[in-house]
Order: structure tokens, then sequence, then C-alpha cells
């Protein structure tokens, strides 16, 4: 999510809410990942998060000790980040790069974890993105990946960058023009292109991965009432508090239908399978940080 420009109240509050809930995310995600890897934490792991953003995912991984490389394609957003840790000695140390996910500048079977959060709808070669993880993680190496449901009802009333209705259905030249021209909501488009569940499935096996949905987190979300970052969905929380709505959601999120049509993104931990000793010559670039 990068877009700084022209943007309505709206949006930009969402963008901000993004934002702000990352590092909170990040060590939700480090516990759940943990649990998924078995492991206690993630102390002395090599972690990349691939599209880090404003790094706090990669910060909170890095607090549990884990040594991590964070990559950004954006100059202005690397530059940031730097300056914010610099500002801060206590920061976590992390190892910046600036580079694009389909050519990624580590040698093969060296992370144990690499995490592609919200960054695949904005590749340009998602194929190729997904191989190059493939082959910098370690044998036995994990990769999460989240994405938006393309078909999702909720993301077709209200996408999930642009708050535009059924954006994501449209070819990206559509798209673009309709965002950044026609609507005027946004100077720039930076979505690629949606996928359906059985595209990311195949994304991740074609790239040698074996693939493993997380499944319940959205059950989770619903039970704990957590509140959607983009104001336009805030319906949704008003209609869960009607009677008996909340256990009737809770009910169909089991089904296949809620999954497919309904479920506003999805969360995979694919896993590379056992293979040859890694490779440890990236372990000295992440150390010196």
């Amino acid at each position: 999510m990068k877009e700084r420009q022209r943007q309505p109240q709206d949006l930009a509050m969402m963008w901000q809410a993004y934002f702000d809930s990352r590092m909170a995310f990040g060590q939700e995600l480090r516990r759940v990942l943990a649990v998924q890897k078995g492991i206690p934490n993630w102390k002395g792991t090599r972690v990349l998060d691939v599209g880090c953003g404003d790094a706090r995912i990669a910060q909170a991984f890095s607090g549990d000790g884990a040594q991590v490389a964070a990559l950004e394609v954006g100059f202005d957003r690397m530059v940031r980040v730097a300056r914010r840790l610099a500002a801060n000695p206590e920061e976590p140390a992390l190892l910046l790069l600036m580079g694009d996910g389909a050519g990624l500048p580590f040698p093969d079977d060296v992370f144990d974890l690499v995490i592609l959060s919200d960054v695949i709808e904005h590749a340009k070669d998602p194929e190729g993105v997904v191989q190059e993880v493939s082959r910098v993680l370690r044998p036995g190496g994990m990769l999460y990946a989240s994405m938006p449901n393309r078909f999702s009802i909720v993301n077709l009333l209200s996408d999930p960058h642009y708050n535009v209705p059924a954006v994501g259905l449209l070819p990206r030249r559509v798209a673009a023009f309709c965002v950044t021209k026609l609507l005027r909501i946004s100077d720039t488009y930076t979505v690629e292109g949606y996928f359906s569940h059985r595209q990311v499935v195949q994304l991740l096996r074609n790239a040698g991965l074996t693939v493993k949905e997380l499944k319940g987190r959205y059950e989770e979300k619903i039970r704990c009432q957590e509140k959607p970052k983009a104001p336009s969905r805030r319906w949704m929380m008003r209609m869960l508090e009607v009677r008996g709505m909340r256990r009737l959601v809770l009910y169909l999120a089991s089904g296949r239908f809620f999954k497919h049509f309904v479920q506003w993104s999805w969360e995979f931990a694919a896993l590379k399978p056992n293979g040859p000793a890694p490779d440890d010559r990236v372990g000295d670039r992440l150390e010196a940080k």
C-alpha cells in the first residue's frame, strides 16, 4: 500500500490504519507461525520480509531474536525506515535492501522464513517472485503469504486498496483508469491483479511448495470484534451486532462458500520440502547488522 498524494479522507484513514496495525500484526504473526513451525521463538533464525513496507513486521521478528532482511522496491520508503531506525537506538537491527522480489540478491537455501504480506497482488511477475522465494528458502523453510480474495463479496462492495466497488474484477488498465482518471482518488494504481483461491494455490505449488492454508483466523477476528481497517467497511461490525448474526456468520465461516466468496483475504504457510544442506554464505551479511 503506497499511495500518499491525492486521496479522499476515508481512503487516507484506511491507509493510516493499515500502517498503524503492522507492528501488532507482526507480533501476532510471529506467534502463529512459530506454532506452525514447531519452535518456541525465532531466535537465531533467518527471516526475509519481501515488500516490507514500513518494516514493522520485520521489526517484530527481529525483536524476537531473528536475523532479518527487509526488502522494499521503493527508495523513499527505505529512506524513511532507515531514518526511523537510526533515530531510535533501541529499535531492532535490520538489513535493509532495495530491490525487486523477482530477483532476490541472495544465494539458494538461506532463509528459514520468507514473508509476503499483501505483496503478490502488487507484483508484475508474481510467478517469478514466488519462484525466487522458493529458491532462497532453506529445505524445510516456510513461506507466509497473504493476499486479497478477488471474488470476495466484501471486496466487491469495497476494494481493499481504493474503496471502489468491483474494481478488482476489471482489467488492470480499466481499473487504473477508473481510480486515477475517472474517479481521481489516487495518483497511482499499484495493484497488478487479484487472484482466486485456486490460482494462489497453483502459484505456490508450481514453485515446489507444499501449501497449507492458515484457518480459523477470521473466526477469531469475528469473535474478538476486530474492527476493519477501512472506514467504508464498518457496516460489517454493525451487522454483527444484530441478534444471532455473529453466531450465524461463525457457522458459515467453516464452509467453502465463505472461504471462496466472503472471506476478504487468505493466509498461507507454504513449506519447502527437505532437500540438500543449506548454503550459509548469507550469514555474515545478516549477522553484521
